[in-house]
């Protein structure tokens, strides 16, 4: 039964994520995936894509971060995103599939390098990392590391 599961519970299906100083602080794991195609150091979060996936399955899409007081704009994306969770007592998994055209970017090159990075947030420990290692603003898209596209 979901609703017995601590981590499936009416609060934990919100399709939202509040910040506390650039901190996820939600009452769920949740991972986020930043990518800016462009990947131009505009030092803007409006220019990056923002996936966010719950440990409950719940994940909401959009350009720019959503926080407050804002970082700069923030627009729905719409995208035709797949995204599969699986929770197990001790761990949870997500995966995502992001077809190109998602992003508004015609002409994407074999070998484009992509901003790119996944934080992870976890509820349990109050803990937050971030795979490119960014320190203070893991949504400043100066920070990302980069990804390669095959």
């Amino acid at each position: 039964n979901a609703e017995s599961r601590p981590d499936a519970g009416p609060s934990m299906r919100k399709k939202s994520v509040t910040y506390d100083a650039l901190i996820p602080m939600d009452e769920e794991d949740l991972v986020e995936i930043l990518i800016d195609p462009l990947n131009g150091g505009t030092r803007s979060p409006a220019d990056l894509y923002h996936i966010v996936i719950k440990r409950s399955g719940v994940y909401l899409i959009e350009r720019g971060i959503t926080t407050v007081p804002p970082l700069g704009p923030r627009r729905p994306w719409q995208a035709d995103i797949d995204i599969a969770s699986r929770t197990q007592s001790n761990r949870w998994t997500a995966e995502v599939r992001i077809p190109l055209s998602s992003f508004d970017r015609p002409g994407t090159v074999r070998g484009e390098v992509w901003g790119f990075n996944v934080t992870h947030y976890n509820a349990g420990q109050q803990e937050f990392s971030t795979w490119s290692g960014s320190v203070g603003n893991a949504y400043d898209p100066i920070s990302l590391g980069n990804l390669l596209l095959p």
